[in-house]
């Protein structure tokens, strides 16, 4: 009699297993002005659909009564160095003391760090642009 109840307990579980796991979808719901391909969009005519922005750096460091200082060297970071920022170019300032150089960075970068043997600093980025003159007599 035993195995009669476990075949019938059997046969009502996989009965309600099966039953219970039914393909209810839900309606969806009609929108007439639902848009279905890409060209449909509207979009703002200055929006971007890029991730990354090209910037061009421009640093400037000068000394004392306002000479450009030559050869300073310059490492350029997307992010905190010291907390793993991503590094983008790095170089010497020329002999108007002037470096310059392009990178490429995320689109919601708002600020550079800039390292040389003044410290470091952090350089907003306006536009395609990230420009900073370092003066060093202060």
């Amino acid at each position: 009699m035993f195995p009669t109840r476990m075949y019938v307990i059997a046969t009502l579980f996989s009965f309600l297993l099966l039953f219970s796991c039914g393909n209810e979808s839900k309606p969806v719901p009609s929108d007439t002005d639902a848009i279905e391909v890409s060209d449909d969009l509207e979009v703002a005519e200055d929006f971007s659909f890029r991730t990354s922005n090209d910037i061009e750096i421009n640093l400037q460091v000068l000394g004392f009564d306002q000479l450009p200082l030559v050869g300073v060297r310059f490492t350029v970071y997307e992010g905190d160095p010291d907390s793993g920022g991503a590094e983008l170019s790095s170089g010497s300032s020329d002999s108007n003391g002037y470096y310059t150089s392009r990178a490429q960075i995320n689109s919601f970068t708002n600020e550079l760090y800039v390292r040389s043997s003044y410290g470091t600093i952090t350089v907003p980025v306006a536009g395609n642009n990230a420009e900073y003159i370092w003066n060093t007599a202060n």
